[in-house]
């Protein structure tokens, strides 16, 4: 505390996660800064789409993006290696928890991309696992260009995410989906469903939605004519 502040107040800290910092005078400083943030669009995207979807895969998945954070916090602890600069917030830097998280996002989206999603045109599959891709490098070389990390953290941290994301996909296509019983009275109650199954979800979800609007229509125009 300095002796201009106010007597009685303690310092303050910020919040880590939403706090990047970044040289001004680098003239996409600012752009790596926002993409630095990706991790936290995918949170609430993940939050966004189980409370509309209520989809188990997407659930497992969280689940294991949350593992694999506490994966990387875990081995913070165990590696102890400094972050490049002292004034980039507090903790270790190696592995990267942003290189990490958003590796485990692309290679998993990727995976599951590749397994299970099938659609009309077959260009869709490898623009889905590009973007993923881009996005997964441009976040790690965020965190290099802004010095919150060294490269080799950050290829540490891509290389446990990808990893993880690989054994995480395996362990819940052959164990965790199915064994959850979705007829069980708290998963008819979450109204959880498992369309890992199911081809061409887009068309099945709109086929189905489409039958549905044609029926009420229907049930109007009867009603109408009584």
């Amino acid at each position: 505390m300095s002796l201009e502040d106010p007597p009685g107040l303690r310092p303050l800290a910020s919040v880590s996660l939403t706090h990047v910092q970044f040289d001004p005078s680098d003239p996409i400083g600012m752009v790596m800064a926002y993409i630095s943030l990706a991790p936290l669009a995918l949170i609430i995207s993940y939050v966004t789409l189980i409370a509309f979807r209520r989809d188990l895969a997407t659930c497992l998945m969280l689940i294991g993006q949350l593992v694999n954070e506490g994966v990387n916090f875990v081995a913070k602890k165990i590696v102890r290696q400094a972050r490049p600069t002292e004034y980039l917030g507090n903790g270790y830097g190696m592995p990267s928890s942003h290189s990490q998280f958003v590796a485990f996002f692309a290679a998993y989206v990727t995976i599951y991309t590749i397994r299970r999603l099938h659609f009309r045109h077959a260009v869709w599959k490898p623009l889905i696992c590009a973007a993923c891709i881009l996005m997964a490098a441009l976040v790690a070389y965020s965190r290099i260009r802004l010095s919150y990390h060294t490269p080799k953290q950050v290829i540490v941290g891509l290389t446990c995410g990808t990893i993880f994301a690989g054994l995480w996909f395996l362990l819940c296509d052959n164990v965790l989906i199915p064994a959850v019983d979705l007829d069980h009275p708290i998963a008819r109650w979450l109204l959880l469903k498992d369309t890992s199954r199911i081809p061409t979800i887009l068309v099945f979800e709109y086929e189905n939605a489409m039958e549905e609007i044609r029926r009420l229509r229907e049930l109007d125009s009867a009603q109408k004519r009584k």
